[in-house]
């Protein structure tokens, strides 16, 4: 299941079918602030903390570190929403 949930997210990565998935790369390369969530942010987006900590730890999904080795966790906004539509897709294929 992780192997087509991955496949199912470069492909969403790629095609970009929502309009919100098609800006927020640019959006991201102008202020890439704005793709940036905190973990609290990013269990309320996922829908659920178990759920993410799940993808988590599977390697689906990886933080965005500062400089510093002891610098705060963010999440891509982008990869989450990614990642969870490829979850909906495997569910309804499932």
């Amino acid at each position: 299941m992780n192997i087509e949930l991955v496949k199912i997210k470069e492909r969403l990565a790629e095609e970009g079918e929502a309009q919100v998935m098609a800006v927020m790369p640019f959006l991201k390369m102008l202020v890439p602030i704005i793709d940036e969530v905190s973990t609290e942010e990013a269990y309320v987006i996922f829908g659920s903390r178990q759920k993410f900590d799940y993808h988590r730890k599977a390697g689906n999904i990886n933080p965005i570190r500062g400089f510093s080795k002891k610098s705060r966790k963010f999440w891509s906004r982008v990869e989450i929403y990614n990642l969870k539509r490829a979850e909906q897709m495997v569910m309804k294929i499932v």
